[in-house]
């Protein structure tokens, strides 16, 4: 039987293609790594809607969105806990190779006053609602289908507007960032209990790192179908936002970790750092 010989050009092709292959996978394993490694942290928090509640949050097991932020070298995921589909609460968190350190923020998006446990203790109590909503008069009636209310709920983002101020860096002299709405919600849900009968979460990203969010909701009242909106930070920094003309949001850097804030700021050291590989 004869042998068949590849040309030299074609072994050197299917060899670089495997080697290729094989860090793509490497990256992509470390990638998931880092996601799985930041979930079991924030697993490990129990989350109720309100005080009276007995039921816990339900923790979705993926991230709404996987970020990076290129200025300062952070990379993270953002987790979301719901009650009947409802968002309640964000754990936005990353690790940062540049510093070997790790950031939990946990942002309130309810308009009642959560509480949060780990190992059976309070840690997270906010004395008020995270977020207030405000009617959307001149929005229209919401859609009868899913696709036209996601139009209407687009129209609603786009009337926000953002400002971070992370204050000048070793990577930027630059202190004030706009942020950009990103065009696709990273949460789409409704609720039956709570008369949500649409909504979404859109967030306003320095990159792809959220750093403001609005929720826009479609809800049942006493006046019938209506729409409503709230805005929220997700960040520690300082945050301005308006709605067309108007200043509906203004925040301070967190300083330290407030127990009774609608948003808990926490950091902590990794060492020895567990990912010290990019993934990008």
């Amino acid at each position: 039987m004869s042998r068949v010989h590849r040309p030299l050009w074609l072994s050197l092709a299917l060899s670089l293609f495997v080697v290729g292959v094989s860090m793509a996978d490497d990256k992509t394993s470390v990638a998931e790594q880092r996601v799985a490694w930041l979930r079991e942290k924030v697993a490990a928090m129990r989350v109720v809607p309100t005080r009276e509640s007995s039921e816990p949050c339900k923790l979705r097991d993926e991230p709404i969105i996987k970020w990076s932020n290129p200025v300062s070298g952070a990379e993270g995921s953002v987790f979301v806990w719901t009650s009947d589909g409802r968002p309640i609460a964000l754990a936005k968190c990353h690790l940062n190779s540049r510093n070997s350190y790790h950031v939990e923020t946990l942002i309130a998006i309810s308009d009642n006053r959560l509480r949060m446990s780990e190992a059976d203790e309070i840690t997270w109590e906010p004395t008020e609602p995270g977020v207030k909503f405000e009617t959307l008069e001149d929005l229209g009636a919401p859609a009868a289908t899913e696709a036209l209310r996601l139009a209407q709920m687009r129209r609603a983002a786009r009337e926000y507007r953002f400002v971070d101020n992370w204050g000048a860096t070793a990577a930027s002299d630059k202190s004030e960032w706009e942020l950009r709405l990103m065009p696709a919600p990273l949460l789409r849900y409704s609720s039956a209990s709570e008369k949500i009968i649409d909504g979404a979460l859109f967030a306003f990203a320095q990159g792809t790192n959220p750093e403001a969010l609005v929720l826009v909701e479609a809800v049942e009242s006493a006046n019938g179908r209506i729409w409503r909106a709230a805005p929220s930070r997700m960040t520690g920094y300082q945050i301005r936002g308006w709605h067309k003309d108007r200043l509906v949001l203004e925040t301070v850097k967190i300083q330290t970790a407030i127990r009774a804030a609608s948003v808990f700021q926490r950091s902590r050291t990794v060492s020895p750092f567990p990912f010290p590989e990019k993934t990008e």
